[in-house]
């Protein structure tokens, strides 16, 4: 495997760079499409993750966990109107 010295890698770099501004420059609607997708993957795929965080570390702090349940109780009253 040949090693590449560091001032190619760098040209090389540059290089694709200003290749990837010019497309973007040239092509405005496909590049912010583009661009936009990928933001808003990334923040989902952020999200999701701190979200399954907090999941998983749910009463993380209490010894044997394994064994540690949750109930949750929901009441309904009849004659009861719904409040807003």
């Amino acid at each position: 495997m040949a090693v590449i010295p560091d001032d190619e890698q760098t040209l090389m770099l540059q290089h694709y760079l200003r290749m990837a501004w010019r497309g973007c420059v040239r092509y405005k609607l496909y590049s912010t499409i583009n661009i936009a997708g990928l933001s808003i993957g990334l923040a989902a795929a952020i999200l999701i993750v701190l979200y399954v965080r907090d999941q998983l570390s749910y009463d993380s702090w209490v010894p044997d966990t394994g064994n540690l349940y949750r109930l949750e109780v929901t009441f309904t009253l009849r004659d009861a109107r719904p409040r807003l």
